[in-house]
């Protein structure tokens, strides 16, 4: 007996040390749990316990758990993460829905950051919209500036996992599955609900539009040459596309023209088809003259030889020429390319004659008109002044241009006194 006592006091002390230090290497010690804290954010210390509330109103189409719950104590940083996660949407028609606790918890568990929740309070919350006063601003409501990038995939959890059959609306129709009512989320909302939704900040909203003009460019890109395409940042119904990362199609109601067009645009979020009508303002491009075909230097311009077509982007239009009447009848200065606007320096009025040029003068006065020859001393157009010299005597005048050839030199009728 005093053998084993001797040999139990000898490697008690070694025992005893061996388990103290497996206790310090173990993975799920005191402080390696405290260690992994900065890179989930939990905190031990705080109690993650919410109360479900039995009945909830949300002003908004969006659900958020801050709508159906409220922790137990003092809130701390947490909630304020936690409580803007959206677990779900209203339905479109209206109507109230049921949400379980257990639906809850598959859309908390989204969101890796946020611990799993002790539950009080009833197993479920009815849940009833209703509509904001008039005279109220609808971004004043906290939960409405939360974003709603968790959306997506809450509704996808929603298809996959069977445990989410436990979620039903309750419709003046009755109850409808949580599967199906979840599967209209990519459907319209109404109209009041689409005003309810979150303003989309500008790079939101700049992203879209140029997802919808690209579509616009695939349905026809002649569009843009003939009309400058305008869709609206501020318009309500792209709230419903603040999810929305690529556009598919668009369908026009009508055939695009001048004026405000109705559209429906079809696209997909990170997970879900969804579609939305909007307006796309259509506003006709300046028409300017070009020639239906290459001129060249010297030809005279006749109204067969032009057309209008929209002015080019990023063609100044005050560089081009509007009306085809101003060029009919002009001469080619500089070659003319087909479907390239005619600048005003391009053309000018036909040279009837040139420097050198034997002309005829006819002076007209007091109802006579006399004819002498003389030679021109410079060129002109139609209506031009130009000088010319008398052969016999040779004397300079100043003349106009009247045709090919001919010039007019016109005096004032003798007086009589």
């Amino acid at each position: 007996m005093t053998l084993a006592r001797s040999i139990y006091l000898s490697i008690f002390p070694v025992v005893l040390f061996c388990v103290r230090l497996a206790g310090a290497q173990a993975p799920d010690s005191l402080g390696n749990r405290l260690s992994s804290l900065p890179s989930t954010g939990i905190d031990q210390s705080l109690d993650y316990s919410l109360r479900l509330h039995s009945d909830a109103t949300v002003s908004s189409p969006l659900i958020r758990l801050r709508d159906v719950a409220a922790p137990i104590g003092t809130p701390s940083g947490w909630w304020e993460r936690a409580g803007g996660v959206v677990i779900g949407m209203m339905p479109i028609d209206g109507g109230e829905m049921v949400v379980e606790r257990d639906r809850l918890n598959i859309a908390i568990d989204q969101d890796a950051s946020i611990p799993t929740i002790g539950w009080t309070g009833p197993k479920s919350v009815r849940i009833k919209l209703v509509n904001l006063p008039a005279n109220r601003n609808r971004t004043s409501n906290p939960s409405a500036a939360v974003p709603d990038t968790a959306l997506s995939s809450i509704v996808s959890t929603a298809r996959s996992d069977t445990s989410a059959a436990s979620a039903t609306f309750t419709t003046p129709a009755g109850r409808v599955d949580v599967n199906h009512a979840f599967a209209s989320t990519a459907a319209l909302p109404a109209p009041e609900q689409t005003a309810s939704l979150p303003a989309l900040n500008s790079q939101d909203s700049d992203r879209i539009v140029r997802l919808i003009q690209f579509a616009i460019d695939r349905v026809d890109l002649s569009l843009r040459d003939s009309y400058d395409i305008e869709v609206d940042p501020e318009q309500i119904a792209l709230r419903v596309l603040a999810d929305i990362r690529r556009v598919d199609r668009i369908e026009f109601m009508t055939k695009p023209t001048e004026g405000v067009v109705s559209a429906k645009i079809f696209g997909m979020t990170s997970r879900d088809p969804i579609s939305q009508s909007l307006e796309v303002r259509f506003t006709t491009r300046p028409m300017v003259v070009v020639p239906r075909e290459n001129l060249r230097r010297g030809q005279v311009i006749t109204a067969a030889d032009l057309t209008l077509v929209p002015v080019p982007r990023g063609y100044p239009i005050e560089s081009a020429i509007t009306s085809i009447e101003d060029v009919v009848d002009m001469q080619v200065v500089n070659a003319l390319q087909k479907d390239r606007p005619i600048a005003p320096s391009s053309i000018t009025r036909p040279v009837l004659i040139e420097r050198g040029d034997l002309v005829e003068v006819h002076v007209v006065g007091g109802g006579v008109t006399v004819a002498t020859n003389a030679r021109s001393l410079s060129k002109g157009a139609a209506g031009d002044l130009i000088a010319v010299e008398t052969l016999e005597p040779r004397k300079k005048i100043i003349a106009r241009v009247a045709r090919s050839g001919l010039v007019e030199v016109f005096t004032r009728p003798p007086r009589v006194r």
